[in-house]
């Protein structure tokens, strides 16, 4: 069911319907933490289960559910959110210095531009060094202390190409 209405956020943010999606997310996240607050470990427990065996899917999935200490970019238009980046630190390495909106999954990988749950803040070398990779930045690890950097060492992190071929999958499931 959770897949289901993942795919159906997906698709309302492709079509230009944020509010809506972003509503989806909001109940899909209180689900989550529902089935977290019963005792049971959420996705964790999910992705265990069999319930999600797509290693993109899982990816997606676990990045809609994580709740970033610092509010994220309200969207991604070069210039317009210079107040919003103020007294943000960065999610890779945790630095307070100027930062510029980060795509998780790189729009080169098929990650969605707009949709808040694939953005976040990160400075600039992070986000320079990173480029187009999924991973993390080819930092030195004593650097890398940041929010997201402890999130990804907690699930296995699929390909550029699981990745695109996932997400136009899940974008082709409501046209």
């Amino acid at each position: 069911m959770i897949k289901e209405l993942i795919k159906l956020a997906n698709h309302l943010d492709s079509k230009g319907f944020v509010k809506e999606a972003d509503y989806l997310d909001n109940i899909i996240g209180e689900a989550v933490l529902s089935a977290d607050a019963n005792g049971s470990a959420g996705i964790a427990a999910e992705i265990e289960a069999g319930l999600i065996d797509d290693k993109a899917e899982q990816f997606v999935y676990f990045l809609k559910s994580l709740e970033s200490p610092q509010e994220r970019p309200s969207g991604f238009k070069k210039g317009s959110l210079k107040k919003e980046k103020i007294g943000k630190s960065c999610c890779w390495c945790d630095k307070h210095t100027l930062v510029g909106v980060e795509h998780i999954i790189p729009r080169s990988a098929g990650g969605p531009p707009v949709e808040k749950w694939n953005l976040t803040w990160a400075c600039y070398p992070c986000n320079h060094l990173r480029g187009p990779s999924i991973g993390l930045p080819p930092r030195g690890r004593e650097i890398l202390d940041g929010w997201l950097t402890a999130e990804f060492d907690k699930i296995t992190i699929p390909s550029t190409q699981e990745l695109k071929i996932y997400l136009s999958q899940a974008e082709d499931s409501y046209l």
